[in-house]
């Protein structure tokens, strides 16, 4: 069983992960000091300024993904706790309730 949730979680998480690419692009054109170019090493098209918000959509996505399997698998791991506790005051009760 946990190995099942723990292939689960990996197939999700690479999911989420393989949306979101390397892009990249290595600049050809002279760059001045001061400018967008100089900083990105080429001035973005609309088109690639569109496609680097939807990257950073995604990649934040693919992190909250990852925090919200964080917190579950610690929430799972105090309802274990919290029934293996249950299970112990039930056998106690029982055997009181034998005497």
């Amino acid at each position: 069983m946990q190995k099942t949730r723990n292939l689960r979680q990996e197939e999700a998480r690479g999911r989420a992960l393989a949306l979101v690419g390397s892009n990249v692009k290595a600049s050809t054109l002279p760059m001045v000091a001061g400018t967008t170019a100089a900083t990105w090493g080429h001035q973005p098209s609309p088109d690639e300024v569109e496609e680097m918000k939807r990257n950073s959509a995604l990649a934040q996505q693919a992190s909250l993904v990852r925090h919200l399997e964080k917190k579950l698998d610690h929430a799972k791991g105090k309802l274990r706790k919290a029934y293996k506790a249950l299970a112990k005051v039930q056998e106690q009760l029982e055997r009181i309730w034998k005497h």
